[in-house]
Formats: structure tokens, sequence, C-alpha cells
């Protein structure tokens, strides 16, 4: 589960319509970051969009809903973006340990 939160992290690969048009027009110029254009894409979407976006690749468990985050005190895209890195640093740490 950590590689695909990690790849989730730094590769986004279904932008949304209008929001992608201004990610686009945000992007630096030159070659583009791929964490530069993700993070600004995270102040875009809203959080059921993120969780859709990660549930759509999804091949197994799903995210829960943003109900549920909103329970735990996450309600935007960028908060559970910063969980779910967390917790790849958690599964890394444990992994070195091992």
């Amino acid at each position: 589960m950590s590689r695909r939160i990690l790849t989730l992290a730094t590769e986004p690969r279904r932008p949304l319509g209008e929001k992608h048009l201004l990610l686009m027009a945000l992007r630096p110029k030159g070659q583009p970051q791929p964490r530069v254009i993700f993070d600004r894409l995270m102040e875009l979407w809203t959080l059921q969009e993120y969780i859709d976006w990660i549930n759509s690749d999804s091949e197994g468990s799903q995210l829960m809903g943003a109900e549920d985050w909103a329970e735990h005190g996450i309600t935007t895209a960028v908060q559970l973006g910063e969980y779910l890195d967390s917790c790849v640093e958690r599964e890394k740490q444990k992994d070195m340990m091992r």
C-alpha cells in the first residue's frame, strides 16, 4: 500500500477538466516538476474529488468517504494528502527497521 500512495503523491494521472486547464496555466516554465504540479492540483481538488481519484485507480480496498474523514478532522484534499504522506513515511521507517 505504501508504494501506491507514494506513486499517487508524485504522479497525477487524471486531472479534471477546467482544473486541468488552470493547472496548465500555473505550470512553471521549462520542464514541469511532478510534485509542484501535484501540490497545485491538491489545492484545487475537493476532498471528495481526491478520494474519487484515488479510488478510481484502486484494484482492492477503497478509501473511506469524505464524511468519514471529516470525523477524523480531515476536511481538505491537502490534509488527506499530508496524512497519507505521513503514513508512507511511517511504513518506510518500519521497513527500514526490519
